[in-house]
């Protein structure tokens, strides 16, 4: 009896047993953080030499290949790899090594212009994250909050942005001092929020990290940043020495955003030939429709002020066709990230049935142990067994109850307002789905609290497609938009509407 029950507790060990990786493969990691480029070639080297190798070992090196790319500025076009790489610490993994799984998953995701997955990405791991605050690496959970912290003020989402600012900030030092890409990360919060003495105060601090340490690669973006804010904020000293950096770059290494910045400070000290230059290096270079609109807008004031009606024009069409592309993204963002948190929610919901057959299984493996000690410590064993297992629904029931909350708090998110709302309906492929429909009546009862109950005041008995006409009808669209939602004659939806002004006995606009 003994003996099947230590051969038990072997083969349960076994299954959950970690995967050995070669010392010089983990030793790739900390380079990464100094030399990108080294680590990179290094890697392949490794990916040669351990063709053959386990998977374990294969999914390291994917993970460390895709932290060099990331530490080198090499965008990532595809998801696959990092979700197999994610897929596999998330069943053999330490808690750090998922954390950083996810982090570099949601970096992938980033690189693809997905933001609505890179922050629900980014979320995930800082759940992760917390949930193991004592035991995770708090520099990567850092990161973590930093990125989150971007993908926000990118959103223009102030509230939650500084809410993760302020959590990565305290992390980083409880661990350690700020570098330069912290007090960066600081000065662009306060100019985006308005804050320019502060904003100054902290890219100073940048600067004399820069003088003390040295500038390397990984500068590049921070010295971009402080330039073009110095150039804005008129501040020729700190310019013309953040311009001196600059110059210490190849230009064909120089980002998108550091070419802009150049262009701004030539612009500044009137070389209108050398800002055109670097102005046309940088719209070529930014990946985001966006990011090209900003730099054609600064072109074509600049020349609009030079009365040089040619370029302006040039440019002027390049600013309205990035404008109308932005638009659209921006429009296709807010639909895909209700799809992502709505999945996201399933997915929770889906997560927490798991639990509940695991614990299930939990309890009949237990019952089975306790079977093959009954002859000895039955009554004890018994007890044991179920005082544990009480403890531990009442710890996952509340685990549990936490869990619905947040997902009550991301529910309340989905709306949209109006205008956005509007722009989601009309471009719609198809009928609306459930979660389109919970949007519209989200939205509309935000913006008219009282609505709602007029409706049911007036129309006790009304059906949900009478219901949807009127929430779209207040939602401000017209007859013809609102018969193309439910592919019908619009001729259809002008009778509705007459009836129910019959049984109002005025115009539905007065609810």
């Amino acid at each position: 009896m003994m003996l099947a029950i230590a051969i038990f507790l072997n083969v349960a060990c076994q299954q959950h047993q970690q995967p050995q990786v070669p010392d010089e493969i983990e030793e790739i990691s900390i380079l990464a953080d100094t030399n990108a480029k080294a680590a990179l070639i290094t890697v392949e080297l490794m990916e040669k030499k351990y063709a053959d190798a386990e998977e374990a070992v294969q999914m390291r090196l994917a993970l460390l290949k895709t932290k060099a790319k990331d530490k080198a500025y090499i965008s990532l076009t595809d998801d696959t790899l990092m979700k197999k790489v994610v897929d596999f610490y998330d069943k053999y993994g330490t808690v750090n090594q998922r954390l950083e799984a996810y982090y570099y998953l949601a970096g992938t995701y980033r690189d693809l212009q997905d933001s609505p997955r890179a922050l629900t990405t980014y979320l995930q791991a800082a759940e992760l994250g917390e949930e193991n605050i004592i035991i995770i690496d708090s520099l990567k959970l850092f990161y973590v909050y930093s990125q989150l912290s971007s993908l926000y003020c990118a959103q223009n989402n102030d509230l939650d942005a500084i809410s993760a600012y302020q959590k990565a900030i305290s992390l980083k030092r409880g661990f350690g001092k700020l570098d330069v890409w912290d007090y960066t990360v600081m000065a662009q919060s306060y100019y985006q929020f308005g804050d320019i003495d502060s904003c100054v105060y902290y890219y100073k601090k940048a600067m004399n990290e820069l003088i003390e340490h040295g500038i390397n690669h990984c500068s590049q973006g921070n010295i971009g940043s402080m330039l073009a804010k110095f150039v804005r904020l008129n501040y020729p000293e700190f310019a013309q020495l953040c311009y001196s950096w600059l110059c210490a770059y190849p230009i064909e290494d120089l980002t998108g955003n550091c070419c802009c910045a150049k262009g701004l400070y030539f612009q500044k000290n009137n070389q209108i030939d050398s800002a055109e230059y670097y102005f046309q290096i940088a719209y070529d270079r930014l990946p985001e429709s966006h990011a090209k609109r900003d730099c054609a807008l600064i072109a074509y004031q600049m020349f609009d002020s030079l009365h040089n009606h040619q370029k302006t024009l040039d440019w002027a069409e390049r600013y309205i066709e990035n404008s109308r592309a932005a638009n659209e993204e921006m429009a296709l963002e807010h639909v895909s990230q209700i799809n992502n948190e709505y999945k996201y929610r399933r997915d929770m919901e889906a997560e927490a049935k798991l639990k509940e057959e695991a614990l299930r299984a939990d309890k009949q493996r237990w019952m089975a142990v306790a079977g093959l000690l009954a002859l000895i410590v039955a009554a004890i064993v018994a007890s044991f067994v179920y005082r544990k297992r009480y403890m531990f629904l009442k710890a996952e029931h509340l685990i549990l109850e936490r869990r619905i909350e947040k997902e009550a708090r991301k529910q309340a998110r989905l709306a949209l307002e109006l205008s956005d709302l509007l722009v989601m309906f009309r471009s719609l492929n198809g009928a609306p789905d459930e979660v389109t429909w919970d949007t519209l009546f989200a939205s509309v009862d935000k913006a008219y609290p009282d609505f709602r109950v007029k409706v049911e005041t007036v129309f006790p008995h009304l059906t949900t497609s009478y219901l949807q006409l009127l929430y779209l009808f207040k939602a401000g669209m017209k007859r013809i938009e609102i018969a193309r939602v439910f592919d019908v004659d619009r001729a259809v939806i002008s009778r509705k509407v007459q009836r129910m002004e019959a049984q109002l006995g005025q115009p539905l606009e007065s609810l």
